[in-house]
This record gives structure tokens, C-alpha cells and sequence, in this order.
């Protein structure tokens, strides 16, 4: 996968580290502002699932956020049976893990994309389809997405909606990775929103749900990746204390 930076400075020793959704680019989330003192990583492109953990040195806290297909990648990378945990061993320090629109079972017909819509949609993509996909992922904010559009043409997104489906069959189980909370859209369009509640509350994690809110929506991830430092996100008002 890709890792690139899209906020660094000298001396800061946070990191909000970004799990992009399918087709996702730094065009897409260069709009958002993270807290003063953090640096921001985008990780996208899941045609290959290789992770470079060194890129996390020097770290003393990381902010994860990941959304979509996002949110496997992220637990296919950190989860367990991986090699983060020596990776890792004596560095960051895990400050929240939020999933925005996914879980980690991201092609299931209870718990995340129903397998034949999955398969219809790597089937059928075209210029067409793809069109009619981002409408339903983005609905109002279709606007917003546009002008973010990121430069990625149909037969790279072929590839990747591919690879992520050969490696999910390869490994269809949790892998284990903690989550500290989960975001729902009430109106997705992509991931079923009973269907996310279903496998969160499986695993027991908080909830919160924006009623209206589409897979793709914008206020959700600027609210999230730029969370003060004084607090953390919670199912009850989507913030409490630490």
C-alpha cells in the first residue's frame, strides 16, 4: 500500500494515522486539518498489502482513523498473528482507533458488503457504474467529492477492488485488532448500516450513528481528525472525557 504524508513538521511527535477507503487518494482528505503537534499519514491503494512500520518511529502517540475498506486494512496490518507488535514494541502509543463507514469484514452478508453486491461491482465497473457508485457513496456531497476527485483511472481501481477481494477470501476472520470506536452513517449506502451494527456490536464496540449521513461524508472526517486533545470519541455525544 501507499503511505504519504499529507501534514509534517519538525518537532511534532503525534501522528493521525489515515486508512483510506477503495480508490482513495491524498486528493481526497489534503482538506482536512488535524490537531496542532500531530502529523498526518494517509495509507491507500490496497493492490498490495505490504505496511512500512518504520515510518511510525519517532512517534510517542498515534491517532488511528480508518474508513471504509479502511477499516480491514488497518486490522489486516495491526491486527493480531501480524508483525506489529515487535514492530511497534517501545514506540507509539495507540491514543484512539476510530472506524468511520466500515468493519472488519468488509465482504460479508450480514456484517459488511453483501458478497453478490461486492461481485456485481467488480464485475460490472465502468465509467458508468463507477459514476452511479459515487453518487450512492456520496449523495449531497457528491459536490464535495468531486473537487477532491482522486486521480486514480478505472483499471487502477479494478485492480485494487480485485485485490482486496482475493485478500479477504485469503483471510475472512477479525483479525483481532481492538477498536476503540465506531462511526455508522444512518443513510450508507455502500456498507448497510444494520449490517455495520451487526458486526460492531459482535465485538462489543461503542457505536455512535450519524442519522443522516452518507458513506462519504465530510463533516464526519473533519470532526474526527482534528478530535482536541482532551478528549476521545464515545458512543454518547460523540465525545467524553478521558
Amino acid at each position: 500500500m501507499k503511505q504519504e504524508y499529507i501534514i509534517r513538521e519538525d518537532g511534532n511527535r503525534g501522528v493521525v494515522l489515515m486508512f483510506g477507503g477503495w480508490g482513495s487518494g491524498p486528493e481526497l482528505f489534503g482538506c482536512y486539518a488535524v490537531l496542532a503537534g500531530y502529523d498526518f499519514i494517509l495509507c491507500y491503494d490496497y493492490r498490495e498489502m505490504d505496511f512500512d512500520y518504520s515510518i511510525l518511529d519517532g512517534y510517542s502517540k498515534v491517532r488511528l482513523v480508518a474508513w471504509s475498506m479502511g477499516v480491514w486494512a488497518a486490522g489486516h496490518v495491526f491486527g493480531s498473528g501480524k508483525d506489529a507488535r515487535s514492530a511497534l514494541a517501545g514506540s507509539p502509543v495507540w491514543e484512539s482507533r476510530i472506524a468511520i463507514g466500515g468493519t472488519p469484514f468488509p465482504i460479508d452478508d450480514s456484517m459488511g458488503i453483501p458478497v453478490n453486491i461486492f461481485a456485481g461491482t467488480l464485475e460490472n465497473l465502468s465509467e458508468i457504474t463507477l459514476a452511479k457508485f459515487r453518487r450512492r457513496m456520496c449523495g449531497p456531497e457528491m459536490g464535495h467529492f468531486m473537487e477532491h476527485l482522486p486521480g486514480r483511472g478505472l483499471d487502477e481501481l479494478r485492480d485494487e477492488l480485485d485485490s482486496i477481494g482475493k485478500a479477504v477470501a485469503a483471510c475472512p476472520c477479525d483479525s483481532g485488532f481492538g477498536w476503540d470506536m465506531a462511526v455508522i452513517g444512518g443513510s450508507d449506502m455502500i456498507f448497510p448500516p444494520q449490517n455495520q451494527k451487526n458486526a460492531w456490536e459482535n465485538l462489543g464496540v461503542e457505536l455512535h450513528e450519524a442519522e443522516d449521513a452518507r458513506h462519504y461524508e465530510p463533516s464526519i472526517f473533519k470532526f474526527v481528525l482534528s478530535l482536541p486533545a482532551d478528549v476521545v470519541a464515545g458512543g454518547d455525544g460523540w465525545i467524553r472525557e478521558k
